[in-house]
């Protein structure tokens, strides 16, 4: 048996939370079982990981943060070293030959594998990463993992853009989607007479904060309604705390654009299958992304995806064959982009079965849990189990020139 102590920090439901959760279930029956450490706080994840039996620690975990408040840089200065200690502690408890720490600039769980002389996993997710931050830390990852993960291939060549990654020891951990939960035959019927909402209906699902691209598809709405009157907006996500400005802004321009009866905001869903089988097709309008997960959730629900080509998503969207690449902040390329699509509906139809296709057989969940278990057995020295006939097509794939 294996024993894993996987890292967060930040507790909040999210794509890496969902990854290491899912991920944990399955790498039970591989014999490599996790810990899960993050900060206290929202209780939800928690929570889904207590009905999973997956074990976790929560723990006075912060993280640096990009402020000028000095309260905040003297919290994490008292925390730093007590959650080091208490990630030690962790590793002896319970037998711990593998740390997986997620996130560059996070370095208390790293220290602490380092102090303890066991296994480092240094898990990269980030392509918005500054470049002197890139300089203070990627140092660090080099000379103390023993295997670093990204989340893409974009993340990849954004921490070591000119070609000299570590020799050997990366290896690309895409999110994974559950391909038996989001399939194109779910019926949204329900969701769309709960809403209100007739076809067609563009989607948008993300939390709401800066970068995710929601005044983007704001500003693309008017010239997708002047073709189609009936069209409906719906968006779907978290509202932060912390976020309350840029979703006044966002409420402030929707009245301003005269979409106040065509835009659904829909909050938090627990029924993303469904909610995604209302749609007619899907927008992700980031600004940057490492491995967006709602790309793989609609591509494998069967959707036509209309992505802006920033980071990995080019590594998910096939452009003209699963969706359409748009540049990002740019509202009329979106617009274009959709109602090609509503235009064709053969079209479209081609493109949700060809992601459909693409999720299965590149980004299920059981590739991205033989990944992590070739992975881990790679850092331990053990020789990794073979490589699926399907991650080389996708590797092949992605060095192919657009």
């Amino acid at each position: 048996m294996i024993f894993v102590l996987n890292v967060l920090y930040d507790e909040r439901v999210g794509g890496p939370q969902l990854r290491v959760l899912q991920v944990a279930q399955r790498l039970r029956g591989n014999g490599i079982e996790t810990h899960v450490v993050f900060p206290k706080g929202d209780r939800r994840f928690a929570e889904m990981l207590e009905a999973a039996r997956i074990p976790f620690h929560e723990l006075d975990l912060v993280r640096l943060r990009d402020t000028l408040h000095p309260a905040t840089h003297l919290e994490y200065a008292a925390r730093f070293w007590p959650t080091v200690r208490a990630i030690q502690c962790l590793i002896r408890e319970h037998n711990i030959q593998i740390v997986h720490t997620n996130g560059l600039m996070n370095l208390q769980a790293a220290i602490a594998a380092r102090r303890e002389g066991v296994r480092l996993v240094w898990h990269l997710n980030d392509i918005e990463t500054p470049r002197l931050v890139r300089l203070g830390f990627l140092p660090l990852a080099r000379a103390w993992a023993d295997g670093i993960a990204v989340a893409a291939r974009a993340v990849g060549e954004h921490c070591f853009p000119n070609g000299d990654e570590p020799n050997g020891r990366m290896h690309v951990l895409y999110a994974p989607v559950d391909t038996a939960r989001f399939r194109p035959e779910t019926d949204g019927a329900g969701v769309r007479a709960e809403l209100g909402i007739s076809s067609p209906v563009i989607g948008v699902v993300g939390n709401f904060s800066p970068g995710k691209g929601f005044e983007y598809l704001l500003e693309a709405a008017p010239a997708i309604r002047q073709r189609y009157p009936t069209a409906k907006f719906l968006l779907v996500g978290e509202l932060l705390e912390n976020r309350r400005a840029y979703w006044t802004g966002l409420m402030r321009r929707r009245d301003e654009l005269k979409l106040a009866n065509d835009l659904i905001f829909a909050g938090r869903r627990e029924d993303m299958p469904e909610v995604y089988g209302a749609m007619t097709v899907f927008v992700q309008a980031s600004e940057a992304e490492a491995c967006p997960m709602a790309v793989l959730e609609a591509s494998a629900s069967g959707l036509p995806v209309v992505a802006t080509d920033v980071g990995g998503t080019r590594e998910l969207v096939e452009d003209g064959m699963t969706g359409l690449l748009v540049e990002p902040c740019r509202p009329d390329e979106i617009a274009e982009a959709v109602l090609r699509v509503l235009d064709a509906s053969d079209l479209a139809r081609r493109m949700g079965q060809a992601g459909a296709e693409r999720m299965r057989k590149f980004f299920s969940l059981d590739a991205c849990v033989a990944s992590h278990a070739r992975l881990y057995e790679s850092v331990l020295g053990r020789a990794p189990g073979p490589r699926s006939q399907e991650g080389a097509s996708l590797e092949a794939a992605l060095h192919r020139k657009p």
